[in-house]
């Protein structure tokens, strides 16, 4: 593995005998510490490569109905929506599961597309500008805002004439 790999962590935990019973708490303090460490690693990587908005991780791959029900919390997190309603929860997830694993930027996408309110086609564009899935995401909700504040301003000029 280590030539594989430029490095490669390795973990020793001190170990008592297995006949003792008091070394189990020990055993499962130091598993759960390895957990954790390699948690902070994982998630370091992700931050380091962009995937990361607003403490959600955007690049998720939907590909069953837990992680289906995952991306729309998170697009109601970030967006600000409602609770979904009870036609959405007892949605048929199948097909939408299926498309979704076999695309790309699914919630990054959705994001845009939700924010914009444009299609598939041109969320997919202006995401594709960028590198960076936090870049893009980031890039298209700023114009989005400047978008929206340029079209209110507009909408209270025109009022104000007539």
């Amino acid at each position: 593995m280590k030539d594989v790999f430029a490095s490669v962590m390795s973990f020793v935990w001190p170990s008592g005998s297995s006949e003792d019973d008091s070394c189990l708490p020990m055993m499962l303090q130091a598993e759960l510490c390895t957990k954790w460490i390699l948690n902070a690693v994982s998630t370091g990587a992700h931050i380091l490569k962009g995937k990361i908005y607003r403490n959600y991780m955007m690049d998720l791959k939907v590909t069953n109905s837990k992680l289906f029900r995952r991306a729309i919390s998170l697009l109601q997190a970030i967006y600000g929506t409602e609770q979904p309603t009870k036609e959405m929860n007892t949605a048929a997830l199948n097909q939408h599961t299926h498309i979704a694993n076999t695309s790309s930027r699914v919630v990054p996408t959705a994001l845009v597309m939700l924010r914009w309110s444009c299609s598939l086609g041109e969320a997919r564009k202006r995401l594709s500008a960028h590198s960076l899935i936090k870049d893009a995401v980031e890039a298209c909700l700023a114009t989005s805002t400047n978008r929206r504040t340029t079209d209110t301003t507009a909408v209270r000029a025109q009022t104000t004439t007539t």
